[in-house]
């Protein structure tokens, strides 16, 4: 199942070793007239991960990104 992220926070846990990665939702924020008053974020996933696979994930993340662009580009 596929769940739609618009953002995302992050944080080290346990001195250091733990990553915790949140991924958010942002969506507006109505009142009973139907008018937008603002925007309301709910935490849609959350993923703990030790450092070292945190580092992998944003290597292969940084690779897969880098790709497309360069073949945008070209």
């Amino acid at each position: 199942m596929n769940i739609y992220t618009n953002g995302f926070r992050c944080s080290l846990k346990n001195d250091e070793q733990e990553f915790l990665v949140q991924f958010l939702q942002g969506s507006p924020k109505y009142n009973e007239d139907d008018e937008i008053i603002g925007t309301e974020t709910e935490v849609v996933a959350s993923v703990v991960m030790t450092l070292d696979n945190a580092t992998a994930l944003a290597k292969l993340i940084e690779d897969c990104a880098s790709k497309t662009l360069r073949e945008k580009q070209a």
